[in-house]
């Protein structure tokens, strides 16, 4: 099997957008569960696996303070970020840990809940990650999966530079030596049928991210002007011969003028899928 390759790096541009991410953006379809769960066993145990920066994952635990919440990555450089914003949050109801989602270091059906968000897409078999994801939720609980479809982005106004970063994102991620998929969100049924749940076991549903008010647009495009000639994106969009430092430049302009744009507008759709592990 190919190694995972985690095309986004942990470029400061890239964690002023995955930080901005929060419970309350990102897992709509998970909080009524949680609210639910709550009221009965305030101390549910909750894995965030792939929590990355762990924006969400604190703000999850913030929400729901007596959980005891497990958040998971591959290695100690992703988990460090989130770390320090526990700790500057005074959050103290949450483990870090090393791990492999493959091979999680947990024994069978100990987590009431089971998150993972913009993790399937980054292997190269997320129907065996799912299965192993399944594995330790508890008989009766929730495995809650949210994966972005970065190939049906849209946004006004149409610019073509912002269209070719799209373009160049998903070569980069699919390309030789990578194992990304950008239209996970529309496979994420596929996946969790074929990792064997059950028709009755999953309700999938669609969620979006949207970048309009002024705030939003300039933070997520002054993150993108930055990423696209400073990331590890930019890097291999340049190794990879897909694109110049030139061209990339000109993407940032575009971004520039997207961010300045009063009518600016950006949606990011996504597949959601809520198991219940029967």
């Amino acid at each position: 099997m190919p190694e995972t390759t985690y095309i986004n790096g942990y470029h400061p541009s890239v964690l002023a957008t995955h930080n901005a991410r929060t419970a309350q953006n990102s897992c709509q379809f998970l909080l009524p569960t949680l609210s639910t769960l709550s009221t009965t066993h305030a101390s549910f145990s909750l894995l965030d696996a792939g929590c990355g920066p762990a924006s969400i994952t604190i703000s999850l635990a913030l929400l729901f303070p007596a959980a005891r919440i497990t958040a998971l990555d591959l290695s100690s450089k992703a988990l460090e970020p989130g770390r320090h914003a526990a700790k500057q949050q005074n959050v103290s109801n949450i483990e870090f840990k090393e791990g492999n989602v493959y091979t999680l270091p947990f024994a069978d059906e100990i987590f009431d809940v089971v998150h993972a968000q913009q993790l399937l897409c980054h292997l190269p078999d997320p129907i065996k990650a799912i299965a192993e994801l399944l594995r330790v939720t508890k008989k009766g609980g929730v495995l809650a999966l949210r994966e972005a479809d970065t190939r049906a982005i849209f946004f006004y106004p149409e610019l073509p530079l912002l269209k070719k970063n799209w373009e160049l994102f998903a070569k980069t991620m699919e390309g030789e030596g990578n194992t990304g998929d950008t239209s996970a969100g529309r496979k994420l049924r596929k996946w969790v049928r074929s990792a064997g749940v059950k028709e009755e076991e999953v309700r999938c549903s669609a969620g979006t991210w949207c970048y309009s008010s002024e705030v939003e647009r300039v933070a997520f495009g002054e993150a993108w002007m930055e990423r696209v000639v400073e990331s590890e994106f930019a890097v291999k969009v340049v190794e990879q011969g897909l694109a110049t430092k030139q061209e990339m430049a000109e993407i940032r302009e575009g971004w520039r003028e997207w961010s300045q744009d009063p009518d600016g507008w950006l949606c990011i759709p996504h597949g959601e899928a809520l198991i219940t592990n029967i």
